[in-house]
């Protein structure tokens, strides 16, 4: 890709726009998205039973300020399938969220919540913000 010079410290925008380009959503560079791929590669393996499964968990909070953790369910346990279904969820989503790998130890003991933040804040006297 060339990009045209047309500014006097064009070097600067080159630079800018490279860094966009080689940006993850994680905010780091290309180094930052492909560390956080090979740590998420590595729990995977570490959580994938003996069928290649694995069991994950949404999380977040919506657009009315409600924080849940919703009930594990089993997906593929493979890196593509992953990010898959955080492509799957994003599409929905509206407000901010993680998609939780639940080690199977952990499923026994595992209960899935909802806060509403919004209403608390409001009974506790400061509607205008919220505390998460």
């Amino acid at each position: 890709m060339k990009l045209a010079h047309t500014h006097l410290d064009s070097d600067f925008y080159y630079r800018m726009a490279i860094a966009a380009l080689t940006r993850s959503h994680h905010g780091g560079g290309v180094d930052d998205a492909i560390n956080n791929r090979a740590e998420t590669a590595a729990l995977l393996e570490r959580y994938r039973d003996t069928t290649g499964m694995i069991w994950v968990a949404e999380g977040g909070r919506d657009c009315d300020g409600v924080r849940y953790l919703h009930s594990p369910y089993r997906i593929e346990g493979s890196i593509k399938r992953y990010y898959n279904e955080i492509d799957r969820i994003s599409r929905w989503a509206d407000g901010p969220f993680t998609l939780y790998i639940v080690p199977p130890d952990a499923l026994p003991g595992f209960e899935p919540y909802s806060r509403d933040l919004t209403l608390e804040a409001f009974e506790n006297g400061h509607p205008h913000y919220l505390y998460d």
